[in-house]
C-alpha cells in the first residue's frame, strides 16, 4: 500500500501539475486562480485590463488604489437567485457561501484550483487507483456540535448518490474503522477521482435527518461559518465561526480561509438595480453586467477586477425521438451556422467576450490551439438555408423549443440572439425560460426540448466533455438523451491517464464538432466592483471563475 504525497496524489488522479493559464484567461481555472491583480509593494496598484478581441472593446490599464484598511463584513449583490441551501439535491444552485464555508468535503482544489489537497481527509492511500482507503481526523466537529465520524461520511455519500445528481462513477463505500472509509471508483479516468471527494458534502446523518427539509433552509455543517440568517429569494448570511474544529491553522485546507468575519448575500436578479444598489451603498461589492456598467469604469471610488469567465455559454441538442433534431445531422448543422456568436457577445455582454472552438473552454490544458484556425461553425446564412434544405425542410416548417434559466440575463438575450438568426432562415424558436429548480430538473432528459443552453468547465476539455456527454452518468446516454456509440467509444479514447494525448483528444473535438451535438458559444468578461472601503486587495475566484470572498486578500488581513 502506497501513502501518497500531495504531488503524487495529483499525478495519480490524472491532473498533472499543469492548470489553465493565461492573464484574465478562464480566471478560476487558472494556475494561481487567474488572479486579475497583483500588489508587489506600498507604493504599487492593483492593475486589470480587459480586451474583447470580437468586437475590440478595451479596458486599459485600470488602476486600483492599495488599500490600508478593510471591513470585517461585506455584502454583495448577486443575480441568482437563492431557493435552497440543500447539499445534495440543490448541487449548482447553492452558492459558494454553501459549498465552500458552511459545508466541507473530503478533500478540495487548492489556491490553484489544480491541486488536490486534504480537507477533512487526514490522509489516503491505494493500490490500483481505483480503490481508496481514506482516513479521515478524528476532530471533525460541525457548527451545532455533532462529531463527524466514517459512519457520517458513508452517509453522507449514499445521499449524495441517491440523489441521483452526482457520483454516478462512484461503485461503493464502506466503513473500515471509526475514522476511515474505502472508497471504489468505476474507472480511472481524469477527473473521476477528484469530483468523488472534493463535490460530496459530509454532514452529521442525525443532524441531516433531524432537517425538516434536508438542510434546504437552515443548513449545519463542518466549515468555517455558519448560517445566521436565510430568507430564501432574498438574502443569505453566514457568519464566521470561532469553534472551528481545526485548531491547527498549518493543516487547514485552503478553502477554509475566513478572511471576512460576515458575508451578506442580496439577490438582486435586474442588472441596473444591482448597479444602482452598488451605487447608493445598499451593496459593497458585484459582479455587474457590462451594460450597467459605465458609472464604475475609471471611478476611483471603486476597486475593478475583470476576469474572463471559465463558465461559458454552450448550446446542446436533444436526442431525444420527438425532437426533428435529434435524427437530423444537417439540421443541427444548419442550426449552428445560422447562429451569430458575435452577436451574441454584443447583445449579452455588451462586447465583453470571447469566442468558444470547440465545447469546453479555451484555457483548459487540453485546448489545441489549432482549433482557432478551423470552421468552427462560423456565422453563415447562406450556408445554413442551403443545409436546412439538405435536411428537408422548407423556411416556415420548423418549430423548435430551447430550454433556459429565465432569471440569467445573459442566457435569455443569447436565446432572444438566436432566436433571430433562426427565424432569419425560417425556424421558428420558442424559449423556455423556467427558474433554476425547474430547469434543473429538465436539462438532463432531452424530451423536454430541442435546444438547451447551458454552462460547463473543468481543468480539462475530457473531463467536461464526459461530464455532459458520457453515457455512464446518464443511464446510457448523453446528458441530452443522444445514444451514439461512436461518439462514446472516441470519448473513453481519449479520458483516461494512458490515452489522453492530442491526436485522440482532437480525434473526438473533430467528431463533435462534426455530428453538432453540442456547441460552445462564448465566454463573458466578468465585471465586479468593490466599494474602496471593502480593502480587497487581491480576488480569489474558484475553478468555474466565482469569486469566493473569505479566500480574497484584503489589507491588514
Amino acid at each position: 500500500m502506497t501513502n501518497l504525497s500531495r504531488r503524487d496524489f495529483l499525478k495519480v488522479m490524472g491532473l498533472g501539475t499543469v492548470g489553465l493559464v493565461g492573464a484574465l484567461a478562464l480566471a478560476g481555472c487558472g494556475d494561481g486562480a487567474s488572479k486579475t491583480g497583483t500588489n508587489t509593494g506600498s507604493d504599487s496598484a492593483n492593475t486589470g485590463s480587459s480586451e474583447n478581441t470580437a468586437t475590440g472593446k478595451t479596458v486599459e490599464n485600470v488602476v486600483n488604489e492599495i488599500p490600508t484598511t478593510s471591513q470585517d463584513s461585506i455584502t454583495f449583490g448577486a443575480s441568482a437567485a437563492i431557493t435552497t441551501l440543500q447539499p445534495y439535491l440543490g448541487v449548482g444552485l447553492v452558492p459558494t457561501l454553501i459549498t465552500y464555508g458552511v459545508y466541507e468535503t473530503l478533500f478540495a482544489f487548492g489556491e490553484d484550483n489544480t491541486t488536490l489537497e486534504p480537507r477533512l481527509a487526514k490522509g489516503v492511500q491505494t493500490d490500483d487507483n481505483l480503490t481508496y482507503d481514506v482516513e479521515i481526523y478524528d476532530n471533525i466537529y460541525d457548527s451545532n456540535g455533532n462529531h463527524i465520524t466514517a459512519d457520517d461520511v458513508v452517509f453522507s455519500f449514499h445521499a449524495y448518490k441517491e440523489s441521483g445528481v452526482g457520483l454516478a462513477k462512484t461503485e461503493s463505500i464502506e466503513k473500515t474503522g471509526d475514522y476511515s472509509v474505502r472508497i471504489v471508483v468505476v474507472d480511472n479516468a481524469i477527473g473521476t477521482w477528484d469530483d468523488t471527494v472534493r463535490k460530496t458534502a459530509i454532514v452529521s446523518e442525525k443532524e441531516y435527518n433531524a432537517s425538516e427539509d434536508g438542510f434546504s433552509t437552515a443548513p449545519v455543517g463542518t466549515g468555517m461559518y455558519a448560517v445566521t440568517e436565510f430568507k430564501p429569494g432574498i438574502s443569505l448570511t453566514v457568519t464566521k465561526r470561532d469553534d472551528y474544529w481545526q485548531a491547527d491553522e498549518s493543516k487547514r485546507a485552503f478553502l477554509a480561509s475566513a478572511n471576512m468575519d460576515e458575508l451578506t448575500q442580496m439577490v438582486i436578479a435586474e442588472a441596473s438595480q444591482l448597479a444602482v444598489a452598488l451605487q447608493t451603498g445598499a451593496i459593497d461589492l458585484a459582479s455587474i453586467p457590462q451594460a450597467v456598467a459605465d458609472p464604475f469604469m475609471g471611478n476611483s471610488d471603486y476597486a475593478f477586477f475583470p476576469l474572463t469567465a471559465p463558465l461559458g455559454l454552450q448550446v446542446y441538442f436533444s436526442g431525444d425521438a420527438h425532437s426533428p433534431v435529434a435524427d437530423n445531422q444537417k439540421l443541427r448543422q444548419a442550426i449552428l451556422y445560422a447562429i451569430d456568436v458575435d452577436a451574441i457577445i454584443t447583445v449579452a455582454y455588451d462586447g465583453y467576450g470571447e469566442r468558444q472552438y470547440t465545447f469546453g473552454p479555451s484555457a483548459a490544458s487540453d485546448f489545441q490551439e489549432k482549433w482557432r484556425n478551423e470552421d468552427y461553425y462560423n456565422y453563415d446564412v447562406d450556408k445554413a438555408k442551403a443545409l436546412l434544405e439538405e435536411a428537408g425542410y422548407k423556411p416556415g416548417e420548423l418549430h423548435l423549443q430551447i430550454l433556459s434559466i429565465g432569471a440569467i440575463d445573459a442566457w435569455s438575450k443569447a436565446c432572444q440572439v438566436m432566436q433571430q438568426n433562426l427565424s432569419a432562415i425560417g425556424i421558428d424558436l420558442e424559449i423556455l425560460n423556467y427558474e433554476a429548480a425547474l430547469y434543473g430538473s429538465y436539462m438532463n432528459d432531452g424530451q423536454y426540448y430541442d435546444m438547451l443552453i447551458n454552462n460547463v468547465t473543468q481543468n480539462y476539455l475530457v473531463t467536461a466533455w464526459n461530464a455532459k456527454l458520457g453515457a455512464q452518468n446518464f443511464g446510457g446516454k448523453t446528458c441530452t438523451s443522444i445514444d451514439d456509440p461512436k461518439l462514446q467509444e472516441l470519448l473513453k479514447g481519449c479520458l483516461f491517464e494512458e490515452n489522453h494525448t492530442p491526436e485522440n483528444v482532437d480525434a473526438f473535438h473533430s467528431y463533435l464538432k462534426e455530428q453538432a451535438y453540442a456547441y460552445g458559444l462564448c465566454a463573458p468578461q466578468n465585471f465586479t466592483f468593490a466599494k474602496k472601503e471593502v480593502g480587497m486587495v487581491e480576488p480569489y475566484y474558484d475553478y468555474i471563475g466565482g469569486m469566493y470572498l473569505p479566500c480574497c486578500k484584503y489589507a491588514g488581513k
